[in-house]
């Protein structure tokens, strides 16, 4: 059984509704008894956020699964945000995974004080940020800008390490591509909304209309509001981390791999790697089976990647 500590950049309102569809996956997970979901650490919110860490999300998802998942706040400072997790792993009864969807600033932090501790006590890391082929001129991830030198920690973890690249690349101008090193697919919202119950329905439409009702719970009890449901079901929506939590998980697919590498990373940013036919580095890179997309575009929707994980992901919160 995998104990997951769940690191994300989770707000209300939104910064993107990806992170609520990561959080609800995790929680799927942990109500059907495929991990143990140990705790939620949101990061503390950056100025350029509106709003503040969505706790009212863990609880109304806590509500909805019958769960007790704890959440927490990372502290301002990067040393007391390392703290807590230093705290969490001496704490760990079991080895713990970490996935990282949000910054790396705590827990590459948390790395550089005690990597002897993630060497006895974490069990893996899963990262998502990055691009896996970088592009001559082209421009950081969105993730890894945030703490270029924080991302770069990463790839030194002296434990199993799980990377994502957000994208296969991003060319001058920011412009974002996906491919075979990008772990991005995309999902017509309405396509995982229908096959929600009515309280997940209201989870959703609570974080997407990102309605300022305090009574965030009840909110879950409310009739469900058709007219916003089809709005918001015809909207796009990139997801970057239903690879990895499958993963994590131990939920078979065929269509994407984590292939050995040995990988450096400078601390602006920017990695470099090679396969590792020997396996013995303990860093993996997603990479999809077959690069079978319509197109480069990662709002194009299609190809056995993106059925795969559109599958799974129904299954997954339809089962809520």
């Amino acid at each position: 059984m995998v104990h997951l500590i769940h690191l994300t950049d989770l707000f209300h309102p939104h910064g993107d509704p990806d992170d609520h569809f990561d959080l609800a996956t995790v929680f799927a997970l942990h109500k059907l008894g495929k991990i143990s979901l140990d705790r939620v650490i949101i990061d503390y919110p950056p100025a350029h956020r509106k709003g503040d860490p969505a706790l009212c999300a863990v609880a109304q998802l806590n509500a909805i699964t019958g769960s007790d998942v704890p959440a927490s706040v990372a502290p301002k400072s990067k040393e007391g945000a390392a703290e807590m997790l230093l705290r969490c792993l001496r704490e760990a009864v079991t080895p713990v995974t970490f996935t990282v969807v949000g910054s790396a600033t705590a827990i590459a932090s948390a790395l550089t004080a005690e990597p002897a501790l993630f060497a006895e006590k974490c069990a893996a890391i899963y990262l998502s940020g990055g691009t896996g082929v970088e592009t001559p001129g082209g421009e950081l991830e969105y993730n890894a800008r945030q703490d270029p030198a924080a991302y770069a920690a990463m790839f030194s973890a002296p434990c199993p390490l799980y990377w994502l690249p957000c994208y296969h690349t991003i060319e001058p101008g920011l412009h974002e591509k996906g491919g075979e090193f990008g772990s991005c697919w995309c999902i017509q919202q309405k396509e995982i909304l229908e096959v929600c119950s009515p309280a997940m329905r209201n989870y959703f439409l609570y974080m997407l209309t990102q309605s300022d009702d305090p009574k965030y719970l009840r909110y879950l009890d409310n009739p469900v509001d058709f007219q916003a449901l089809a709005e918001y079901g015809e909207g796009k929506r990139r997801l970057w981390s239903t690879a990895a939590l499958l993963h994590l998980a131990g939920i078979e697919c065929e269509s994407y791999e984590y292939l050995p590498i040995d990988v450096s990373c400078s601390d602006d940013g920017h990695p470099e790697w090679a396969p590792d036919i020997n396996d013995r580095s303990g860093k993996y890179l997603f990479k999809m089976r077959k690069n079978d997309r319509p197109s480069d575009d990662t709002f194009a929707m299609g190809g056995s990647y993106h059925d795969e994980m559109l599958e799974k992901l129904r299954a997954l919160l339809g089962a809520l």
